[in-house]
């Protein structure tokens, strides 16, 4: 089971990259304001992992207690 949250939050972290290295070009209009974006952007990204990894690690624990 730990496998499985593992591999969703990575999955989730590459598909957040993706997302970055798409809007990226889009959203920064010149070099000054690539910056930011992408800081707003991976920041966005390890705030998703997290919440992934204490989801999982919360269900996790509880399914322990209850066996």
């Amino acid at each position: 089971m730990r496998a499985l949250w593992m591999l969703a939050a990575l999955i989730v972290s590459w598909l957040c990259g993706l997302v970055n290295a798409a809007l990226l070009p889009a959203l920064a209009q010149s070099a000054d304001s690539a910056w930011p974006v992408s800081l707003s952007l991976a920041g966005a990204q390890l705030c998703i992992s997290f919440v992934i990894a204490l989801v999982g690690g919360i269900v996790l624990n509880r399914r322990r207690q209850t066996v």
